[in-house]
C-alpha cells in the first residue's frame, strides 16, 4: 500500500483507500500538481487526485507494473512498464496504450529511462525468461516508445561477474537505467 507522512517522517499513516495493501513499485507526483499521484502497482496503475486520500485503478490489464516515468518537461506524458510490455499515457495516466519492446524474447521485467535533452528517445533495459542469459537487452525508441530497436544484448550485465560472463545473478531484481541529461548516447 501507500503510506504518507505530514510531519517529515516522524509518523506515518496508510493512504491506500481504493488501492488496498498491495505492492507499490513506484509513485510519482504530477509536476506542478502536488495533489495528483500515479502509482505503479502489483495489479495495475492507480491514480489519486486528492493527495492519496482515494485511489482509482486506471488500467485494465491485471499485471505487475514495475516502472513509471514522466516524460521530462511534461505533466501529461507518462511511460510505464510491466513485466512484459511498455505503456504510454498522453493524459496524465487516465488512459494507456500498450506496446511490446521486443517480439523476439519473453521478457520478465522492463525498466525505463527517458533522455531529458531529446524526450523522443526512450530506453528500456529488459530481463528475460527461458534462456541461458537473463539479459534481454537494451532497447531504444526514437518515437516516444511507439517502437523499439535492440541496441545490445551482450554481455550479461545482469550477472555477478564484472566482465559479463556469468549466467546467474540478481541483476533483474536490482535493475536500473538512466540517461545522461545532455547526451542520449551515455546510458548507465
Amino acid at each position: 500500500g501507500v503510506w504518507k507522512t505530514l510531519d517529515g517522517g516522524k509518523s506515518w499513516f496508510q493512504a491506500s483507500n481504493g488501492l488496498g495493501n498491495k505492492l507499490v513499485s513506484n509513485i510519482l507526483m504530477t509536476p506542478g500538481d502536488t495533489s495528483t499521484l500515479i502509482a505503479a502497482c502489483a495489479d495495475g496503475i492507480y491514480k489519486s487526485t486528492n493527495a492519496g486520500a482515494i485511489w482509482f485503478k486506471m488500467t485494465t490489464v491485471n499485471i505487475s507494473y514495475r516502472d513509471l516515468k514522466y516524460q521530462p518537461n511534461s505533466n501529461r506524458v507518462l511511460y510505464s512498464a510491466s513485466n512484459t510490455h511498455f505503456y504510454t499515457s498522453h493524459d496524465n495516466g487516465n488512459t494507456w496504450t500498450q506496446s511490446k519492446v521486443s517480439n523476439a524474447i519473453t521478457s520478465a521485467g522492463i525498466h525505463i529511462a527517458v533522455c531529458p535533452k531529446d524526450t523522443s528517445k526512450v530506453f528500456c533495459v529488459v530481463w528475460k525468461t527461458g534462456a541461458a542469459s537473463p539479459f534481454g537487452g537494451v532497447y531504444k525508441s526514437i518515437n516516444n516508445g511507439a517502437t523499439f530497436t535492440l541496441q545490445c544484448d551482450t554481455p550479461n550485465i545482469l550477472g555477478y561477474s564484472a566482465d559479463g560472463t556469468s549466467m546467474d545473478g540478481q541483476g533483474a531484481y536490482n535493475l536500473a537505467i538512466t540517461v545522461d541529461p545532455t547526451d542520449a548516447n551515455v546510458i548507465y
